[in-house]
């Protein structure tokens, strides 16, 4: 349709114009009229353009010859949906994508493209200013703005390149690995060329559809900020320190190496020292082995990834100066461990000083040694004198420092880490000290509360009163090391007095009220334990006929023809050996006084049943719980029945011992009647002389 408007348009103008004004030159048409001039090519104004949606842009067509006979043009666009084009030239933008605009004309079909690039009002694409610039390497920074789809073939990245006019052709383009949730990438770039320009844009490729944000620049910084050589230092007659500042702040890069190139000349800086450490931004190289008086020259390189660089040439002269004093950087030193070492530094003065060889001995080698380095070695305990003397041609400089190795306490081990003791009872723990060369192995002992236990300086400890304390050993050293032993007091039990022979105790052994049930013991054993029987029983073997102590037949095993306590000193009697003084297990006569000068009631006292005997003679009275009994690992009758052993064997009968019985029913006292074994564990009531 415009094409058949375009030609309506010429033929009006034809016509409305004089016949002789209006005729073509150099027409073919027959009777002498003028000739055809043809249209040879078309050309537009712009080749390419971007609009953002609903943007417009008139392209202008230029048709050759200028004199042609037919010059209207037709615009067509490949994707109206995209841009559309009316018959003037005008473009609009319609949605995001690309479509070619092409201008054909009417005369020899001649046509001429514009590559046309619609963006979204939203750019897709957006650049971010770069950041960390360095004279290499700089880090590029994008956003996509991407609608709730997201198509799979998303690409997002930069091109960038040294000219202003960013063309894919023109540029190295390279793509984000990564975007973070918003899609906020960034991708860094090295291997630039220092103190230059360089401009890049950011792009979003979707549906094979390349989308660019704006162009921005950065400029690298130079080679300085990078790289200085500096001033070398420490200079003396034989050595020489060289230092660069290299600044790698904000530097992009995968390898790494830098050092310095040296020689004895300007033009044959052919040694490099390789350096292996960047500290504050500086690099050095100590040299050494030099020359006295010689001028040396050097100057800093990097080398990153495949660019290398080099700082300024710079120069320095060896000197020649003499010792005028050595000192060390301590005069004095405490080793407190065997085997450490220290590392002694010698001061020679002046610093630029040319001969500083030094020799380092001990006095005693077996407090302290040193090494040719100034390395002193803790040997062992005393005092010993480090010696350092320069050897060179300022030979009788010496300097001194005083060495004491006194090994400290590590460790400290007691003898017991916990103890439960009885009101008045005393118990002394040992310490062992580690390491055994310890210097000073004395200890303070201190408790947590005197009131409870108290300790003296050789670790007897005593219960003072019922309650819990800690028992500590410090080592005097200062090393600090200390050991804990968790004591427990046990209210004492108290001495009734009933008017009889002996003075009865308030409570059972183990107990802590009158009332409680305390331990069980086997008769002629101080401890508790978990099972009682033949098989555990401590004066026999295994079973009932290999007793090795109290028997007075040989039936029974070994025979001692002791049968009470005292025949061994006490050493087998619970109470005695848990309470000392004068306490013990009563004697079967002891037993039987009790039964006949008191009455006994059974009776409940705090909750717990037993037997309450109160003295027929002055009215005391004590409270004897049914504690039960033990045998194997099994409790029996508690709350049913007392069971209390005495100090005596029956004669006739090695393997029995007697012991008293009371339950609900009434007082029984067994002598001969019962087969109850010594094994079996009972209650200890014991009584004080």
């Amino acid at each position: 349709m415009k094409k058949y408007l375009s030609a309506l348009a010429s033929l009006v103008l034809l016509f409305a114009c004089t016949p002789e004004e209006n005729k073509p030159s150099g027409s073919d048409e027959p009777g002498g009229g003028s000739k055809t001039i043809h249209v040879t090519g078309i050309s537009l104004d712009n080749p390419s353009a971007t609009l953002k949606e609903g943007e417009t842009i008139v392209l202008v067509a230029t048709v050759t010859p200028d004199n042609a006979t037919n010059k209207a043009i037709t615009w067509s666009s490949s994707s109206d949906a995209v841009a559309t084009v009316d018959n003037n030239g005008k473009v609009t933008g319609v949605k995001a994508g690309s479509a070619t605009i092409t201008a054909t004309t009417e005369g020899g079909g001649k046509k001429a493209t514009c590559a046309l690039s619609v963006e979204a009002n939203l750019a897709p694409s957006v650049t971010v200013e770069a950041n960390h610039v360095s004279a290499i390497s700089a880090v590029l920074a994008g956003k996509a703005n991407l609608g709730s789809t997201v198509a799979s073939d998303l690409k997002v990245g930069f091109q960038y390149s040294k000219s202003a006019g960013i063309l894919p052709s023109n540029s190295t383009t390279v793509e984000a690995m990564d975007a973070d949730a918003n899609y906020n990438y960034t991708t860094s770039i090295t291997g630039l060329d220092p103190a230059t320009s360089y401009y890049y844009r950011s792009f979003v490729r979707q549906n094979g559809q390349d989308t660019y944000g704006e162009t921005k620049s950065f400029a690298t910084k130079d080679v300085a900020s990078l790289l200085e050589t500096r001033d070398a230092s420490g200079i003396e007659a034989t050595k020489a320190t060289l230092n660069a500042k290299l600044d790698l702040t904000d530097v992009q890069y995968k390898s790494l190496a830098y050092g310095f190139l040296w020689g004895s000349s300007e033009s044959a800086l052919n040694t490099d020292f390789k350096c292996t450490e960047i500290k504050d931004n500086a690099i050095a190289a100590s040299l050494t082995n030099l020359s006295h008086n010689t001028p040396y020259w050097y100057k800093a390189y990097v080398k990153l990834d495949s660019q290398i660089f080099y700082g300024e040439v710079k120069t320095f002269t060896t000197d020649v100066v003499p010792v005028e004093s050595v000192s060390l950087d301590k005069t004095e030193y405490t080793f407190h461990t065997i085997g450490n070492t220290l590392s002694l530094k010698a001061i020679i003065l002046p610093y630029d000083a040319a001969d500083t060889g030094v020799e380092w001995s001990s006095d005693k080698e077996d407090v302290a040694t040193v090494d040719a380095s100034g390395k002193v070695t803790a040997k062992g305990n005393g005092t010993a004198t480090i010696t350092v003397t320069v050897t060179t041609k300022d030979q009788g400089k010496t300097a001194t420092c005083a060495i004491t190795v006194a090994q400290y306490v590590t460790g400290i081990t007691l003898s017991s880490t916990s103890m439960t003791l009885n009101e008045g009872q005393e118990q002394t723990l040992t310490a062992t000290i580690n390491p055994n060369s310890a210097a000073d192995k004395s200890l303070k002992w201190t408790s947590s509360d005197e009131g409870v236990a108290a300790v003296d300086q050789t670790g007897k400890v005593t219960a003072v009163s019922k309650g819990s304390a800690t028992i500590k050993a410090i080592a005097n050293d200062g090393s600090g090391v200390s050991a804990f032993c968790a004591v427990s007091v046990k209210h004492t039990a108290v001495a009734v007095d009933l008017g009889l022979s002996v003075k009865w105790s308030s409570m059972n052994l183990g107990a802590t009220s009158p009332t409680g049930y305390g331990d069980y013991f086997a008769w002629g054993e101080t401890s508790p334990k978990d099972n009682y029987n033949w098989a555990t029983y401590k004066w026999s073997v295994g079973s009932s006929s290999t007793l090795t102590r109290y028997n007075n037949s040989s039936n029974y095993g070994n025979v001692d023809n002791k049968t009470e306590f005292k025949d061994y000193n006490y050493e087998d009697d619970a109470a005695r050996q848990a309470l000392g003084g004068k306490w013990r297990i009563p004697t079967r006569a002891e037993w039987t006084e009790l039964k006949e000068q008191c009455s006994w009631t059974w009776t409940t006292q705090n909750g717990v049943d037993g037997s309450l005997v109160t003295s027929k003679i002055n009215g005391n009275s004590i409270f004897l719980p049914a504690a039960g009994s033990r045998y194997g690992t099994d409790l029996r009758d508690v709350g049913a029945y007392g069971n209390y052993w005495s100090s005596s064997l029956l004669m006739d009968h090695p393997l029995i011992a007697s012991y008293v019985l009371f339950g609900s029913g009434g007082f029984c006292y067994y002598m001969s009647e019962l087969d109850v074994s010594r094994c079996y564990g009972f209650s200890v009531r014991p009584v004080s002389e």
